[in-house]
């Protein structure tokens, strides 16, 4: 059965979500991590080469405890308003 991701913003994360994708802009950048900011933060464990200031979607599964990056998705030119818009029809659609 394939893993699907739920997209969620940051402070809807609960500790029940396995996989999750997230979407925002990348603050920090350190050793094997990162920081994604959709107006919360979390912390992803991650080798990717991130810059900051990045725009990206995130697909993550939770590992012991902390969320690992299992997909950086780079957004760069996308138009992220029309995007939360888009977003915001989906969820009303599958809840």
């Amino acid at each position: 059965m394939p893993v699907r991701y739920t997209p969620k913003k940051i402070s809807e994360i609960t500790e029940r979500d396995s996989f999750i994708s997230v979407t925002g802009r990348v603050e920090t950048v350190g050793n094997n991590f990162f920081v994604v900011n959709d107006g919360q933060k979390l912390e992803v464990v991650s080798e990717e080469a991130l810059e900051r200031g990045k725009l990206v979607r995130v697909f993550c599964s939770r590992l012991e405890g902390r969320w690992k990056a299992d997909i950086v998705q780079n957004l760069g030119e996308l138009d992220l308003e029309m995007f939360e818009k888009a977003e915001e029809v989906y969820r009303k659609i599958i809840s």
